[in-house]
């Protein structure tokens, strides 16, 4: 479970697409020559011949010239004294193959020994092609998987599930001579690995839920016992074929029950948005298990035969396709749809069907002869009106379930729903603009929990912020950005993803910065008049479809309810409450500007540091304001004396807090050096700072560097140019800042840095697959350990 698909991608994608290859020929092959054989032979324990014990196919059993306890005695020219289930294999595969004419074979019946031609069944195109199509799905979507699901134990346990599934669902004993045995190995190996391989892939979806770790890795192999009796079952080894296939009914129920026992106990771990994944699974698993019924109850049987009905081996190759669907839909797309409303509507319309069809079994035999009496009507156009009758009650009736079963499954969706609906009443009565604005802000805050929420009013050539709530620091926004014109465009409510172009690099990383997962037009006539920016939510649930319309309802009613405010107000409203959400920048930002000339705006690599205090809560507790005010100022000179000696620029100081960048203004040699020796030298000094008054050194830091692309340059406020840096280099180094705290460690750097600080990042710590919050991908990230005795 530990391979590395990142290292090993290529060489595992062609591997896999080989063998896949190569048991679809010989599929494809034995579909055109192979006769269909129909019977178990089972060694003779005294050395004699084989006997006939059973039939693959019950429904053979009578109809060819083969019966129970008779011997196999010889096929074409070997003689089977002695030989079992996988010599007889192997001989008639290659006898087939090679020979023009019926290969003769000669049993025992009796004691009277007699040639008979083999029975060939009709071939099933309808079989072949459900075979082909569920393996084809499985084989497409282990390597979606692998080109683009995040690497992670979880992925590698999905790939390899559905890569060994669909091989052993596509590979095939018959082949002539040689190839046999490649075909026996590989049949073999994957018939082994798939139950165990199933069992992993629950186990580790979704990948937040943890479970390839530890003792978990040993327990599911017991299910290779499943696998060799599946092995059992084609081969006659390592058991009786006859056997195995009674003894692997009850194990494959428990290997069933155990995958939905994992699948459950994930969905309970997970956070909302690992929940809505696995959702995906068992809806589409559920379908993909109805539609099977459905053909059960059509034909009698799930088995396909020559007499069953094309619509049902269609249904059934539907069906086998679902639940790679569901994974790669899960993994890679889990917002794809909304699953909870597409849940919401199974369940209603399934009710309503069952009490429908129930009611109608009952109703419908006695009511159809009664008009069929009474009004002189044929039965059978009784019961086709009676039907349509049923079916626009099950319509009409759905629609005043589903509030009921929304409401009970689904209760932070149906809330957000009702305010929303009530939202436009609220509107209605509020008399200023900024109340407006206010009532937006919190009913989003309450409701939809966002990390962010920001909300920009037109101010001239400015957009200002007057509503924000989290730790994002909004400024104002030039009128004349990309970023403003893509806004200005949107139709409604959209995610803001790496899918989203329009912006431009420059509007992305601002949208970033804000932490902005949802943009909201809101117009005032044909003209934007404000915008909503929305963090993802504090549950980890993702902005589903049904999110996105409501907001998108909710800038409709906004702008609607903005016509009644005069446009001077608003101007006003929005200046003064800027005033309000001005924040303090430092002089050590324009002190470093003033070294060079105006800096436009750029994309450029920068390692980028923030640093936090820890314990200055309770340093101050207790203290006069002027011991704190001194020990601030002398904070704040340190740190800045720091940053400048070692070639940086500090960007902010943020209450005990401060953001510094290396390799911007100016270029900057070996800048992640620089930066490392700062932050070490940060960890030394700040302990110092409190005073020789202080018996112990009660202050330290935590700081995180991140090195990468960010763009640095000059961010237009209303009053004042800031200089910055922005994007996504930055906001990992701010939460690799946040997880010193949980690693124990007084400085956290990512893998860039590292790599390229040298001497200074020697003995820092490697701290491997490390999921941080708003990322993708996993990081390896290293630490400087705390100093003995420090709490982190």
């Amino acid at each position: 479970m530990n391979l590395d698909l990142r290292r090993h991608k290529t060489l595992v994608l062609w591997l896999f697409v080989g063998i896949w290859s190569f048991c679809a020929v010989m599929r494809l092959r034995e579909a055109r020559h192979i006769p269909t054989y129909d019977f178990f032979v089972t060694r003779d324990p005294d050395g004699g011949y084989p006997a006939i014990t059973g039939f693959d196919d019950e429904s053979a059993e009578g109809k060819g010239p083969f019966a129970i306890g008779d011997r196999l005695v010889r096929v074409g020219t070997t003689d089977f004294r002695g030989e079992g289930q996988l010599r007889f294999l192997a001989v008639w595969s290659d006898a087939w193959y090679r020979a023009d004419a019926t290969v003769p074979v000669e049993i025992e019946r009796g004691g009277t020994r007699m040639q008979v031609a083999p029975w060939r069944r009709p071939v099933l195109p309808a079989r072949y092609f459900q075979v082909f199509i569920t393996s084809l799905a499985n084989a497409i979507g282990a390597v979606i998987i692998l080109a683009r699901a995040r690497p992670s134990r979880g992925a590698t346990a999905m790939f390899f599930g559905l890569a060994i599934y669909s091989t052993m669902y596509m590979a095939e004993w018959v082949a002539p001579g040689p190839l046999f045995w490649v075909s026996f190995g590989i049949a073999c190996v994957t018939a082994t690995l798939a139950p165990v391989a199933f069992v992993f892939q629950a186990m580790g979806f979704p990948d937040e839920a943890g479970g390839l770790k530890g003792r978990n890795l040993l327990w599911p192999w017991l299910f290779v016992g499943l696998g060799l009796l599946w092995v059992s079952i084609v081969f006659g080894v390592p058991f009786d074929a006859v056997r195995a296939r009674e003894l692997a009914r009850p194990f494959s129920g428990l290997w069933i029950v155990t995958q939905l026992t994992l699948y459950t106990l994930n969905y309970r771990r997970s956070s909302p948005a690992g929940r809505r994944q696995v959702k995906w699974v068992l809806y589409l698993a559920y379908v993909g298990a109805l539609m099977s019924f459905l053909v059960f109850l059509g034909t009698g049987d799930l088995a396909l035969t020559t007499s069953s009905p094309r619509w049902a081996s269609l249904t059934i190759a539907a069906a086998s396709v679902l639940f790679p669907a569901s994974l790669i839909i899960a993994m890679l797309r889990s917002d794809l749809f909304d699953v909870d409303r597409i849940v919401g509507a199974t369940v209603s319309y399934n009710v309503m069907a069952i009490v429908v069809v129930g009611g109608g079994l009952a109703v419908v035999p006695p009511l159809t002869a009664g008009l069929a009496a009474r009004l002189g009507l044929d039965p059978s156009v009784g019961r086709t009106v009676i039907a349509i009758g049923l079916a626009a009650v099950v319509i009409i009736t759905e629609r005043r379930l589903r509030p009921y079963i929304d409401r009970l499954f689904f209760k932070e969706r149906f809330a957000l729903e009702q305010v929303m609906q009530e939202l436009p009443e609220r509107f209605a009565a509020v008399r200023k603009a900024d109340g407006m604005w206010t009532l937006t802000g919190e009913t989003l805050v309450a409701n939809l929990r966002p990390a962010n929420c920001l909300i920009f009013l037109s101010a001239g050539d400015t957009f200002v912020p007057v509503f924000a709530d989290g730790d994002a620091l909004p400024a104002a926004l030039d009128a004349r950005t990309p970023l403003v014109a893509w806004i200005d465009a949107l139709p409604g409510a959209v995610k803001v993803d790496a899918r989203v172009l329009g912006p431009g690099a420059e509007g992305r990383a601002m949208l970033e910065s804000l932490g902005a997962r949802v943009v909201v037009p809101i117009h005032r006539g044909r003209h934007l008049e404000a915008f909503l920016l929305l963090g993802e939510k504090r549950s980890g649930d993702i902005f589903t479809a049904t999110d996105l319309t409501l907001l998108t309802s909710l800038g409709k009613t906004a702008s609607s309810h903005m016509l009644r405010f005069d446009e001077a107000e608003l101007l006003e409203r929005a200046k003064a409450m800027q005033e309000k959400m001005r924040r303090y920048v430092p002089g050590a930002v324009a002190e470093a500007i003033a070294l060079g000339d105006d800096l436009a705006t750029g994309e450029r690599e920068v390692s980028v540091l923030f640093v936090d205090i820890r314990g200055y809560t309770a340093f101050a507790d207790g203290r006069e304001a002027t011991d704190i005010f001194s020990t601030v100022n002398r904070y704040t000179e340190t740190a800045s004396k720091i940053v400048t000696e070692n070639g940086g620029v500090v960007v902010e100081f943020n209450g005990d807090g401060m953001m510094a960048v290396f390799g911007a203004p100016r270029p900057l040699a070996e800048k992640e050096t620089s930066a490392v020796r700062a932050a070490r030298a940060l960890v030394d000094a700040v302990p110092r700072i409190a005073g020789p008054e202080v018996e112990a050194p009660v202050l330290r830091v935590g700081v995180g560097i991140a090195t990468g692309i960010a763009f640095v340059g000059n961010i237009e406020a209303v009053d004042r140019t800031i200089w910055s840096a922005i994007g996504s280099t930055t906001n990992l180094a701010a939460r690799l800042q946040v997880l010193t705290r949980e690693k124990g460690a007084s400085v956290l750097i990512d893998a860039t840095t590292h790599q390229r600080a040298g001497a200074p990042a020697r003995d820092f710590v490697r701290h491997a697959d490390v999921v941080i919050r708003g990322r993708k991908e996993v990081e390896t990230l290293y630490g400087l350990p705390l100093t003995p005795g420090a709490v982190a």
